[in-house]
């Protein structure tokens, strides 16, 4: 073939962001599918389609977006996420932005687990972001997710007081001079 015209990464997650954008129930399955083919090609010596920080993030947020309809998804972002937490390399790890997505995914899921998982998720950013790995500094929209993961799940006892918990140390953070954590109008 002509090389001039081989895909690269950045080709790679152009169409990964179209597929993020199509609205039919397959859009999940084939991010993975395609997060998968750049790993094997990279894998089979291609590193111009490594996968990569945008990449990963950009399946997480897809496999949220159709979580209704395939609640195996927040298991499939779990695993992304630990391959991205397991990677060496700075610009592979999650950040904020990546965590703050699979709660998205699991709330969007529906499942009993999503309140708790996403509180725990909250307490992970704030232990990374104490180890040293500053893109996990928690925010206000990774709070106003775990507060929302909380106010849909039908699961979790108390869980009108599990969010004001929550909100209390989103507050507690922002008076402390935390200004990434402001509480919102959606808080």
């Amino acid at each position: 073939g002509n090389l001039q015209v081989k895909p690269d990464r950045v080709s790679f997650n152009t169409l990964l962001l179209a597929w993020s954008k199509a609205k039919g129930a397959n859009a999940g399955k084939r991010v993975t599918e395609l997060l998968e083919t750049m790993q094997k090609m990279a894998d089979n010596g291609d590193e111009d389609v490594r996968p990569d920080h945008v990449s990963m993030t950009t399946v997480i947020n897809t496999l949220a977006m159709s979580a209704k309809k395939n609640r195996s998804n927040p298991k499939q972002a779990e695993s992304i996420i630990s391959r991205m937490e397991d990677n060496k390399e700075a610009a592979l790890r999650p950040d904020v932005v990546t965590y703050t997505a699979v709660m998205k995914c699991w709330m969007e899921c529906g499942s009993l687990r999503a309140a708790g998982r996403a509180v725990e998720i909250i307490d992970k950013l704030h232990q990374r972001y104490e180890d040293g790995y500053l893109e996990c500094k928690p925010d206000t929209l990774a709070y106003n997710v775990a507060l929302n993961a909380i106010a849909k799940s039908r699961a979790i006892e108390g869980g009108a007081e599990h969010a004001e918990a929550l909100l209390g140390r989103m507050q507690d953070r922002f008076v402390a001079g935390d200004r990434d954590v402001a509480p919102s109008a959606r808080s």
